[in-house]
């Protein structure tokens, strides 16, 4: 089979590749392909190739979100709006605040100046996301519930170390 506008292809861990090509045509032509659709293969496009992220702040918490579509205008396409919430403690409970702060995804990987917010021009920035760590494995970048490295101790960074907490017991004698 013959990749037409191809421009480099990278080994990405077991049974995955990452093919790059000139152009989005070849690259759509490529994942629409039946022939490698019907041998088995998953084709996609990543979606942070195909959308970005940005935050817009000091929005009035009384409104309700499933109307930015129709408040915001931009000269990007909006694909969808979240309302951000601070994770708060009280009394060891936590509690969710919100915020003014609104996470928009944005059609493209053009990130647009600003959104026109009932006649307001509101700045746009890029939105970076808190850093993810495994609480297995201890590295970054997945979750536990995904991880396939080796257990390792939170305290001590040792592979295999079991914590063992000291419980003191007490007789009643």
């Amino acid at each position: 089979m013959h990749l037409k506008d191809m421009k480099k292809i990278q080994n990405k861990g077991i049974n995955r590749l990452a093919i790059e090509f000139l152009n989005h045509q070849a690259a759509n032509d490529f994942v629409n392909n039946e022939r490698l659709k019907n041998k088995g293969y998953n084709i996609f496009i990543p979606y942070n190739f195909i959308s970005c992220k940005g935050l817009v702040r000091y929005i009035d918490l009384d409104i309700d979100i499933s109307k930015f579509s129709e408040i915001c205008r931009s000269n990007v396409e909006i694909i969808s709006a979240k309302k951000l919430n601070r994770k708060v403690l009280t009394n060891n409970k936590p509690e969710y605040i919100a915020t003014g702060s609104v996470l928009f995804t944005f059609k493209g990987t053009c990130l647009p100046k600003f959104i026109e917010f009932y006649g307001l021009a509101l700045p746009v920035t890029i939105y970076i996301p808190p850093v993810t760590q495994c609480f297995s494995c201890l590295l970054y970048g997945h979750t536990k519930h995904n991880c396939k490295g080796k257990l390792k101790c939170f305290n001590c960074g040792e592979k295999n170390t079991i914590i063992m907490t000291r419980i003191r017991i007490h007789s009643l004698a």
